[in-house]
């Protein structure tokens, strides 16, 4: 946990005072941005998979 808390530190004191909140926004929307992605494409994922099954399921 030291070295989690020591790490956290050097992030910190390595970017610019001004500059943390810009840095806060541009990754929660790059966090939002991946979020998205990935639910767009476990969605087409999942219907072409139930797609392909439901005549299999139909056959037995």
């Amino acid at each position: 946990m030291r070295a989690a808390s020591r790490a956290m530190v050097r992030v910190r004191t390595a970017i610019p005072v001004g500059e943390r909140g810009a840095n806060l926004v541009e990754y929660a929307i790059l966090i939002a941005f991946i979020v998205v992605l990935s639910i767009a494409a476990i969605t087409i994922i999942g219907e072409e998979t139930s797609s392909k099954f439901v005549p299999v399921a139909q056959t037995l």
